[in-house]
């Protein structure tokens, strides 16, 4: 794709998408051997042109997946199934020819987007810096660069995000973020957007927060600009969120949207594979943290697949409430005996796997896995036994709960714990140990400033920064009715006598005008949290 045949201004995401063709018909076949359709935001974009987008991974469940959603509709004459993209990511890999035969066919691939760029270069580079490195490329000339000559302009061309090799004060990191934030802010969803189009924009806003974080004394245009994103963002999920979170509960597992519906999907994983899944929880880690450790993961193991994805957390989005959930794959309401405590996590997780044909002896679960504990955990790692093994790492709860520098501080933390290569020390071992790797989070955190203590007094079950549970409804009104714009969420999925009142938007219920990163409450960056699928590529 030459700079003559492309649309003048148009972006990464725009060059992808218009190679689709709407009112074909028939299916639409695209070989993305470079993963180009996993760009966040992209495949939303698509399902909003009536497109439905099925990855071919494991050809049984490909097949299973297509006869139960495309052909069995299709047979019945029903002409109200969405047009199919079957998407081959594996080299020489092949859809089965009675849905391919006749089908349009779609390549994408890094030298038809950058062809006088090295595309090894190019597929080391975050998404959002190849969306950068799209619209600039043409400064590079029409000469095809070389590795070298490649790195050397990515250098000049695309603000890097880590602190210690940004520059600010130059005009590269200005326009970069505040392009990224004009995009990411095109794509706020609607008041009646779905759980998918709000899955997908945190992914792009968690991009857009850590580019942001990660710039050296950011401009006040630029700090302008995101706060002002940030409240329209506030407001609107504010608005859809207690309209829309009730029924995520109970929408069907086989693609996660809550965190409970996890552990069904690694089941699934386990009796079409026959092999070995671990879960991997990141207790407290926030989507756009998430993004600070896919870069560090990258750089310290190299070939790495990030199938990357996003699910709701259960509010109120503390530990023991999400992170029961996520273990029990059940909602809350499940285990009213034990919500103020994570004691029984253990006995969850057994159960889970015990119903689902697995032996007491094939299953295990570990918290507190920390570099001291790591000759333990690969005791676990190394036991051929073992089919389904969960593990907590504590880490950057850790961070959340001892933070005094807000959201850089966070940023520079989380960085450098990243590079101190335990949490890649142990994905190696895990992936070397045939494991199929899922790592998540139970909840997210904000950098909130404080709005005084309720007048509580000992009526409260649970005192959080965000949050403040009470047995009934009677006591949790009295101490809301002197809280200005305190949340009453409702029990959605919660045992009765646990009921919670959040602090609205960005405050927490701490000394006025004191700053801290907590969670508890509601806001995006608490709900929605990373899901992602880490595999290392057999050819």
């Amino acid at each position: 794709m030459s700079a003559a045949h492309r649309r003048a201004g148009s972006s990464l995401a725009t060059a992808i998408l218009d190679r689709f063709t709407t009112g074909l018909a028939r299916p639409t076949v695209v070989e993305d051997p470079d993963g180009l359709l996993r760009e966040a935001g992209i495949i939303a974009r698509l399902e909003e042109q009536g497109f439905d987008v099925l990855f071919l991974k494991d050809p049984i469940e490909f097949r299973f997946t297509y006869e139960s959603r495309f052909r069995v509709p299709r047979d019945r004459g029903r002409d109200d199934w969405p047009e199919l993209v079957v998407v081959v990511e594996n080299e020489g890999a092949e859809p089965p020819f009675d849905l391919t035969d006749g089908a349009e066919r779609v390549s994408l691939r890094l030298p038809e987007f950058f062809p006088n760029l090295s595309s090894t270069v190019v597929g080391e580079l975050e998404p959002l810096d190849r969306a950068t490195l799209f619209l600039t490329q043409d400064e590079a000339g029409r000469k095809r660069l070389g590795d070298d000559e490649t790195r050397d302009f990515v250098r000049r061309s695309v603000v890097r995000r880590d602190p210690e090799v940004a520059t600010s004060g130059l005009d590269g990191p200005r326009q970069h973020v505040g392009h990224l934030l004009d995009v990411t802010g095109e794509r706020l969803p609607r008041e009646d957007g779905d759980h998918r189009a709000w899955r997908s924009f945190a992914r792009m806003w968690a991009d857009a927060r850590a580019a942001f974080v990660g710039m050296v004394d950011p401009p006040s245009e630029a700090r302008e600009a995101f706060r002002r994103l940030e409240g329209a963002v506030d407001e609107r999920f504010a608005e859809w969120l207690p309209k829309q979170y009730g029924p995520l509960a109970s929408l069907p597992s086989h693609q996660p949207v809550m965190l409970h519906h996890v552990p069904q999907q690694l089941a699934q994983e386990l009796e079409e594979r026959n092999g070995r899944v671990a879960l991997l929880v990141l207790d407290g880690l926030a989507l756009w943290q998430w993004v600070i450790l896919r870069q560090e993961l990258r750089r310290s193991l190299p070939g790495l697949r990030l199938d990357e994805d996003a699910v709701f957390a259960w509010i109120p989005t503390l530990t023991v409430v999400s992170r029961q959930a996520l273990f029990a794959g059940r909602p809350p309401l499940f285990f009213p005996n034990s919500i103020q405590s994570t004691s029984r996590e253990p006995g969850h997780w057994q159960r889970f796997w015990q119903e689902q044909g697995l032996g007491q002896h094939q299953i295990a679960y570990r918290k507190g896995v920390e570099a001291p504990a790591l000759p333990e955990t690969e005791v676990l790692v190394a036991n051929p036994k073992i089919r389904a093994l969960g593990l907590i790492v504590n880490t950057v709860d850790d961070i959340v709960h001892g933070m005094k520098l807000g959201e850089r501080g966070m940023a520079n933390q989380v960085r450098q714990w990243a590079a101190g290569r335990f949490l890649a020390g142990l994905l190696d071992k895990l992936l070397a140990a045939d494991f199929d790797v899922w790592l998540t989070s139970d909840h997210g955190n904000i950098e909130a400033r404080g709005t005084g203590n309720p007048r509580e007094g000992v009526v409260a079950n649970l005192r959080g920064e965000r949050v403040r549970i009470f047995p009934d409804e009677s006591l949790r009104t009295r101490v809301a009715d002197g809280c200005d714009d305190a949340v009453r969420w409702p029990s959605l999925g919660l045992p009765e006598d646990f009921v919670p009142l959040l602090a609205p938007g960005r405050d927490a219920f701490v000394a006025k005008g004191k700053s801290m990163v907590c969670h508890g409450g509601a806001a995006l960056e608490e709900v929605i949290v990373p899901l992602v699928r880490i595999t290392r590529p057999t050819s």
